[in-house]
């Protein structure tokens, strides 16, 4: 990941817990926080919603 102008970035590592093909991924960041993942089927066509824990730092 960077910043818009390209002064900082980062790479996220992680291992997939959990993978139910078009519908949940889960996985758990190299530093212990989770990431939820789900595929939403709506009528308009697929909504995917990222949720995640936030660090404390930044």
């Amino acid at each position: 990941m960077e910043a818009k102008d390209g002064s900082k970035g980062f790479d996220f590592t992680g291992t997939y817990e959990q993978i139910k093909v078009n519908n949940l991924n889960t996985y758990q960041m190299s530093d212990g926080r989770a990431v939820f993942i789900d595929f939403m089927n709506e009528r308009e066509g697929v909504r995917i919603v990222d949720t995640f824990e936030a660090e404390g730092t930044n």
